[in-house]
């Protein structure tokens, strides 16, 4: 008699734990069924969503950020890299600073950067041009 209740005692902890391990009814997979095939008609509906495809020429504003280069000037040109393009004046008095800088250590860098400053047009909120002139400087003195 004892054998027999201690079988049927594990026999309702089996039946036990097959109900807590999460025994999914059919009502319960037709329910995420359902889920999943409104959720893929939803998909359909909405319109693809486009990539952006790099150009395959070389842009050297978008090299490796973290180099150090030998010059003080070439160093202040690098912290143009992580700068919002919509906001002019941090961008004029980094390449100033740069100018200024490069008198010492580089008169063709200097040459090219007031030139990059003289014959940009400076807008307030399009500086792009002029960062990307700067950048392009930096990197024809770095090759050299």
């Amino acid at each position: 008699e004892e054998e027999e209740e201690e079988e049927e005692g594990a026999e309702e902890e089996a039946e036990e734990a097959e109900e807590d391990a999460g025994a999914v009814g059919v009502d319960e997979v037709d329910e995420v069924w359902q889920e999943a095939m409104e959720q893929a008609e939803r998909d359909a509906m909405q319109p693809a969503k486009r990539r952006k495809v790099q150009s395959q020429k070389k842009e050297p504003w978008r090299s490796n950020p973290e180099r150090v280069y030998p010059m003080q000037w070439m160093n202040k040109i690098e912290e143009l890299r992580p700068l919002n393009t919509n906001n002019m004046r941090p961008i004029v008095l980094i390449i100033r600073e740069a100018t200024t800088l490069a008198k010492v250590e580089d008169a063709e860098a200097e040459r090219d950067l007031t030139n990059v400053l003289k014959e940009m047009p400076i807008k307030k909120n399009a500086c792009g041009p002029i960062k990307r002139a700067a950048l392009t400087v930096l990197f024809q003195r770095a090759d050299d």
